[in-house]
Order: structure tokens, then sequence, then C-alpha cells
């Protein structure tokens, strides 16, 4: 068993679905649900900073770490 993606960037809003491949129903977990909130392995970012995603499978947890950052606000001159 492992994730596919150990870290990933997004922006916030953005969603990702991870995936604990040979797995059936995970656990999922964040660390940090202000950060960024996970169901069925599907990442929604909420806020800057950063969150630790878990999923637990037959007494084992396996963990990816999620950035989230605020879009870049361009100011016209």
């Amino acid at each position: 068993l492992e994730f596919r993606r150990v870290l990933f960037r997004s922006g916030l809003g953005d969603t990702y679905t991870l995936k604990l491949a040979g797995a059936k129903n995970p656990v999922w977990k964040s660390s940090n649900g202000k950060i960024a909130v996970v169901k069925n392995g599907k990442v929604i970012a909420r806020k800057s900073g950063k969150a630790t995603i878990s999923a637990t499978y037959k007494g084992k947890s396996y963990k990816c770490t999620v950035l989230v950052k605020s879009p870049k606000i361009n100011s016209a001159k």
C-alpha cells in the first residue's frame, strides 16, 4: 500500500483526490480542518497553511503533506 502523492501544493478552493493504492475504504483524516478538509480521499483547500492528510487502513497510517497558498494578486499600475 502506498500514497500515489506524498506532497502537493494547492491554492485556496482547489480540490485534489488522493488514493491509497490497494486499499478499500481507508479512513481519511486532516490534521487541520481549517487548512484542508478530506472526505473519501477528496481534499479541499480552505485556508493558507500546512496540513497533513492521513489514511488509515488495517491498522496502518499513511500520510501526505498539503501546502495551501493564497493566490498572488497583481496590482494594476
